[in-house]
């Protein structure tokens, strides 16, 4: 019976010190397993911060184009509407110079012609005063024909006007759709 308590005792204390070991390596793969759980928290935790700061710089850059875009477009908007005012400037000087030398070449015309009407005399006169008339009449349609011609130029400036509207309506159009593209990415 010595015996078998000795085996006895002997088989407890082999368990307690196997349930030893078994609890020392359970502890310890427990503390591995947190260690590894905590580097992969703070890992992860890194990686979110780098990602957000990733985003934060390329929404910066981003704006920071859009904003230089509209300058950009604004600039261009600028430029356009102050060669168009300059050309439509030039045009009518021009326009108003041609009036201005047929005008003079009228009056000069019709100098001559109160000239000649006065060097005439009484057998000439009927002739002269038809001739007066069809001058008369030309003067008429030179003036109606002036008239037209700045109606028309009239026409043209307000084409060109509406023409450079549409064309900032387009740009402002084209401002406005990279700005939604942009959002929405």
């Amino acid at each position: 019976m010595g015996k078998l308590a000795a085996k006895l005792e002997k088989v407890t204390n082999n368990q307690e010190k196997k349930e030893k070991k078994i609890a020392e390596k359970s502890e310890l793969t427990k503390e591995k397993m947190e260690s590894k759980l905590n580097h992969a928290e703070e890992n992860k935790k890194k990686h979110m911060d780098e990602v957000k700061e990733k985003i934060s710089e390329h929404t910066s850059k981003i704006e920071k184009a859009q904003q230089a875009l509209e300058a950009a477009i604004e600039a261009a908007k600028e430029a356009t509407k102050a060669g168009l005012d300059e050309k439509m400037s030039k045009n009518e000087e021009n326009k108003n110079e041609q009036l201005r030398e047929m005008m003079n070449a009228l009056t000069e015309h019709s100098d001559r012609i109160k000239n000649v009407r006065n060097n005439l005399d009484e057998k000439m006169k009927p002739k002269a005063q038809q001739i007066l008339e069809n001058m008369t009449k030309k003067e008429e349609a030179a003036r109606e024909l002036l008239a037209k011609q700045e109606a028309e130029r009239k026409m043209k400036v307000e084409e060109t006007k509406k023409k450079g509207d549409l064309v900032r309506m387009n740009k402002e159009k084209l401002a406005a759709e990279p700005s939604l593209t942009t959002e929405s990415a």
